[in-house]
């Protein structure tokens, strides 16, 4: 295992720098994320003539501080399995880093998945802090892959869990969140079969590289088109060896499935916590298996941090889940969800962004020492 991490970071050292995404692509998702974000609370509350502030604050008085906690602890927790998964892999790889670093690698993958189309920037992001610490990018890419399959897996196996334990709640819904779930769901399956092409296929991926590099080259893009293909080839064999040693590691890649498992488990008991902290202890696992669906459902538009969808398919399914209509009241309903959003993606998005930020001008100041 030494013999390999010592070929890696000689594999590091030769592939020069890379970086975050451009500073002026961050800055324009990170102001459209904050536009989206202004819009949909904004279309949150304008759809109800009788919400107000006073009655926003009236509400969370009541709100059972204990079950508030628990939200920001599983909130936190998501962030931290994550963190826990990601360096359950590199260490069987021969990278013991420490909890921080995966920290690190979590709150980049959150923070940029948020803000970017289809979760996008995401793994380049985490990728980036992974170079950092000596990890090649052959090796970074199938730890990411691998760790996406597994969430890809565990968001599937969570849509059964639900349907198991509270079969009735999809109907719940209105027609339209109804066909997002499925398509959501269809999405899912899909991803999952072409991660699993992408980890062990790696032919898929060298004839996508080099017939994008042809292009590339023919419209003048890029110079050298055999030399950077002949690179290329050479970085598949990495991934090869990589993705290969994969499949030696069942009980590793079964951890790994477990923890993504507990971590989308923590996302979701954020909204179950608000819920019961403003609502019925009694819908506990309705509530569970009502936001398992909306998370689902919201794969399938790529919007950053699907804002706008999640908040539709969190009111359009809140709003019916009581067998008594009136107890969820049009006003509760609005508050419970503006405050689970604001616990499980707001400032979830804010401590991850911050996390990054701060680990970037570290590294910056660092570099700029040497």
């Amino acid at each position: 295992m030494d013999k390999e991490r010592n070929a890696a970071e000689e594999t590091v050292s030769s592939e020069g720098k890379d970086t975050l995404p451009k500073k002026k692509n961050r800055f324009i998702w990170s102001l459209l994320s904050i536009v989206i974000a202004a819009a949909t609370i904004w279309a949150v509350i304008a759809q109800s003539k009788s919400f107000s502030l006073q009655k926003l604050w009236e509400e969370l008085g009541h709100a059972h501080p204990v079950w508030i906690l628990s939200a920001v602890a599983s909130m936190i927790l998501y962030i931290c399995f994550e963190a826990m998964a990601l360096l359950c892999i590199l260490r069987e790889f021969g990278y013991k880093l420490s909890f921080r670093r995966g920290f690190v690698y979590s709150s980049a993958d959150i923070y940029f998945s948020a803000i970017t189309p289809s979760a996008t920037g995401g793994q380049p992001a985490s990728a980036y802090f992974m170079r950092h610490d000596k990890v090649p990018t052959t090796l970074a890419a199938v730890v990411l892959l691998a760790n996406l399959l597994m969430y890809t897996c565990s968001t599937v196996g969570i849509g059964v869990l639900s349907t198991a334990i509270a079969p009735r709640t999809f109907i719940r819904f209105g027609t339209f969140s109804r066909i997002l779930v499925i398509i959501g769901y269809m999405t899912q399956v899909a991803l999952l079969f072409l991660i699993i092409l992408l980890i062990f296929k790696e032919k898929i991926i060298l004839s996508i590289g080099n017939g994008l590099l042809t292009f590339l080259g023919k419209i003048k893009i890029i110079k050298k088109v055999d030399e950077k293909k002949e690179k290329f080839a050479k970085s598949m064999n990495e991934y090869r060896d990589h993705a290969t040693a994969l499949k030696g590691k069942r009980k590793m890649l079964f951890k790994v499935f477990l923890l993504n498992m507990a971590q989308r488990i923590a996302q979701l008991l954020v909204t179950v916590f608000t819920y019961l902290a403003l609502g019925n202890p009694l819908h506990a696992i309705r509530a569970f298996s009502l936001q398992a669906y909306v998370s689902i459902g919201a794969y399938c538009i790529p919007i950053p941090g699907a804002m706008g969808i999640t908040d539709y398919m969190m009111i359009d399914g809140f709003s019916r889940i009581e067998d008594v209509p009136q107890l969820m009241t049009e006003s509760r309903t609005l508050t419970f969800e503006l405050l689970s959003r604001t616990l499980s993606f707001y400032s979830c998005i804010f401590i991850c962004g911050l996390t990054v930020l701060i680990s970037y001008l570290i590294h910056k100041k660092r570099r700029s020492e040497q």
